[in-house]
């Protein structure tokens, strides 16, 4: 009986970290076997949480790279649905707002003289085995506002490792 409430205690705390909330820290309960599964648990919450952290400023650092980028870069998923586009990508292509076309088919947001370019382009990538590193790069020519701009458009693609694709 003196167990039941310490261990539901650490069964309880286990079910939300399981669901996402990783700074629970339960009360030290003593130097016998359940004071120790507690400090175990609010050691692996603790790293749980400083991992989170560390990831959270990882990526937006990389968010920010992205966006003060010279280069333009736009990301695409599987499907060459747009899920990344930095300033200078939006400005080159005449997009007005980044943000919105976030989720939208890459062929409705870009200006339709460079879709059968950067498609191909695409297609060259995507049909080759998707555990190859292949890039394909080709100089298109871009108008926008009354400018031609000579773009070098290259496509490789995103994974995490050794791992299939994940985008574009």
């Amino acid at each position: 009986r003196e167990l039941a409430g310490p261990i539901q205690r650490v069964a309880d705390a286990t079910s939300l970290v399981a669901k996402g909330k990783d700074d629970i820290q339960l009360p030290d309960i003593g130097g016998d076997e359940m004071g120790q599964l507690v400090r175990a648990f609010n050691r692996m919450t603790s790293e749980l949480k400083r991992s989170r952290e560390e990831r959270e400023r990882h990526r937006a650092y990389l968010e920010s790279l992205l966006k003060n980028l010279a280069v333009g870069v736009i990301g695409v998923d599987l499907t060459w649905k747009v899920t990344s586009i930095n300033s200078a990508a939006a400005t080159t292509f005449g997009i007005d707002s980044s943000d919105s076309v976030i989720g939208q088919d890459l062929f409705s947001v870009l200006p339709q003289d460079v879709c059968p370019e950067i498609k191909s382009l695409l297609t060259e990538v995507t049909e080759v085995d998707r555990h190859s590193d292949r890039v394909a790069e080709r100089e298109i020519l871009v108008r926008n506002q009354g400018r031609e701009l000579k773009v070098v458009c290259t496509v490789g693609k995103i994974s995490l490792g050794k791992q299939q694709a994940q985008g574009y």
